[in-house]
């Protein structure tokens, strides 16, 4: 027997069915005898009871979890902000985002830095950044000190704004953290998701750019707001805060000049 039809014959259990995300679960049959057609590219429980009805099996709840959700964290993209925003309310976002994983229109998938963490490409034609924006003489600036949105329990610090409209996205990934990972700190916002929008990374160029220093410091150090960088080694931590740090001041890996 081979290994697809070991998967086809095998009875899952409930509570397996999110180690199937991204597999096409073509046959496959949970315990309560719900089958999975195939093609299907990722499960939540609101689709599984759709399946459920449709094959005449009783539904465990009639008002399941989401798939998505929007943190309260990412509320702090607005478009006044110095941060990427989406053009359009949370809702709408919600709805395309959840629209776009049930359908597998979602450009590219990539793993975050933990098990967990989920970076999802998108089309980025509602989405517009100040990052990798062009700098130009008599660019306008603003300055201020105060305590970062969405970081209240931090200490203030200068944070530099630009002053200028901002430009649409040539790429957008969407930063999605699961349930469970936002539980260790109890940074769950929406109970009915099981995963949550953290981080809407817009930018111009195709080139990701490395998480920002503080971030990896704030992960790593596991400091208020930080999220537990489990399974990296303080080698792998050091390269990527040297490699963000680069970035951050225009340094090209192996060349003496800035760019």
């Amino acid at each position: 027997m081979t290994e697809k039809d070991e998967k086809k014959s095998k009875m899952y259990k409930i509570d397996e069915i999110e180690d199937l995300w991204q597999e096409a679960c073509s046959g496959c049959t949970l315990e309560d005898g719900t089958v999975i057609p195939p093609g299907i590219a990722a499960i939540s429980p609101r689709m599984l009871n759709d399946l459920r009805k449709s094959q005449g099996i009783p539904v465990v709840d009639e008002e399941p979890p989401n798939l998505v959700g929007i943190s309260d964290f990412v509320k702090r993209q607005t478009p006044d902000s110095e941060f990427t925003h989406f053009d359009g309310t949370w809702q709408e976002l919600e709805d395309f985002l959840e629209s776009l994983w049930r359908g597998d229109d979602i450009i590219e998938w990539k793993e975050g830095y933990r098990d967990g963490v989920k970076l999802i490409s998108v089309n980025p034609s509602r989405f517009y950044t100040h990052t990798d924006f062009e700098m130009f003489e008599g660019m306008k600036l603003s300055a201020e000190y105060k305590r970062v949105s969405g970081r209240e329990h931090e200490p203030p610090k200068v944070v530099v704004k630009i002053e200028e409209p901002k430009q649409r996205c040539n790429y957008v990934d969407i930063v999605l953290y699961r349930w469970d990972v936002l539980e260790e700190d109890g940074d769950r916002t929406d109970k009915n998701a099981m995963w949550e929008v953290i981080s809407i990374n817009g930018r111009m160029t195709k080139e990701e750019p490395p998480m920002d220093p503080m971030t990896i410091v704030r992960n790593w150090k596991h400091l208020p707001g930080g999220t537990e960088m489990k399974g990296k080694t303080p080698e792998e931590v050091l390269e990527m805060l040297c490699q963000s740090i680069m970035h951050k001041n225009g340094i090209i890996e192996g060349a003496n000049e800035l760019k």
